[in-house]
C-alpha cells in the first residue's frame, strides 16, 4: 500500500492511494494538475476505483469529472456538499469504510470548514485531512457554510486519534508537507485549545 502525495496548483495537494498488488487505486482532490495525475496512474498501470472529494470547494474538485471521464472511477463525496460537486456518484456519511483493492479508506465527517467536510483515514495508519487540518493551522471557517463551533470539535476529534498517524493535509501551508498527528497535537496551536471560547479568540 502506499499514499503518494502531489503537488497541484499553486498549494494545492491532491493524492494517490494504491493498493500495488492489486493495481488499484484512489485519487482525493483532483483540483487541478489532471494530466499529470493521470499519468502517474497510468505509469504504475493502477486501475482508478474511486475519485474522492473532501469538500466542495473548486481547488479541490474541478477535475473530478474530466478524470473520471480519463480514466473511470465513482466520485465520492459527504452527503452534505455533493449537491454542490458535480457528478457525484457516492453520497458518504460519517463512519463509510470505502475500499481501494485492499486497502480500506473510512469517512471522518469533520464539518467546519464546509458543512461536508471530511478527512480519510487510511488502513490506520495516514489521515489525509482535507481543508480541516493543515501542518500548524486548521482551515478557514468565515467561508460559506463554514463554522468555528464545528471546526473546534472536528479538531478535538481528529486529537482522539492515535498519536503515530501520518497527516496528509489538503494545501501547502506549513514548514513541512507532512506530519505526525502526535506532533500536531503538541505545536499546532488550533488542536491546544481547550475550549471553544479559548479557540474563537485564537
Amino acid at each position: 500500500m502506499a499514499v503518494d502525495q502531489l503537488r497541484t496548483g499553486s498549494d494545492n495537494f491532491a493524492y494517490i492511494i494504491h493498493d500495488e498488488a492489486a493495481r488499484k487505486a484512489a485519487v482525493v482532490d483532483p483540483g487541478s494538475g489532471i494530466r499529470d495525475i493521470a499519468g502517474s496512474i497510468r505509469s504504475l498501470r493502477l486501475d482508478l476505483e474511486l475519485i474522492i472529494c473532501t469538500h466542495h470547494h473548486g481547488d479541490h474538485t474541478a477535475g473530478a469529472v474530466e478524470f473520471k471521464r480519463m480514466l473511470g472511477g465513482r466520485i465520492a463525496a459527504h452527503a452534505l456538499d455533493a449537491p454542490l460537486i458535480p457528478g457525484v456518484d457516492l453520497k458518504l456519511e460519517d463512519g463509510d469504510v470505502l475500499k481501494a483493492g485492499s486497502i480500506a479508506i473510512e469517512v471522518i465527517h469533520t464539518p467546519g470548514h464546509t458543512p461536508g467536510g471530511i478527512c480519510l483515514l487510511v488502513e490506520s495508519r495516514f489521515l489525509l485531512t482535507g481543508d480541516t487540518l493543515f501542518i500548524g493551522e486548521c482551515g478557514r471557517c468565515d467561508l460559506p457554510g463554514g463554522s468555528l463551533e464545528q471546526m473546534f470539535h472536528s479538531l478535538k476529534r481528529l486529537g482522539s486519534l492515535p498519536d503515530d498517524l501520518i497527516v496528509y493535509p489538503g494545501h501547502d501551508y506549513g514548514p513541512r508537507p507532512s506530519d505526525t498527528l502526535m506532533n500536531q497535537k503538541r505545536t499546532n496551536y488550533t488542536m491546544r485549545a481547550r475550549s471553544i471560547e479559548e479557540f474563537s479568540g485564537l
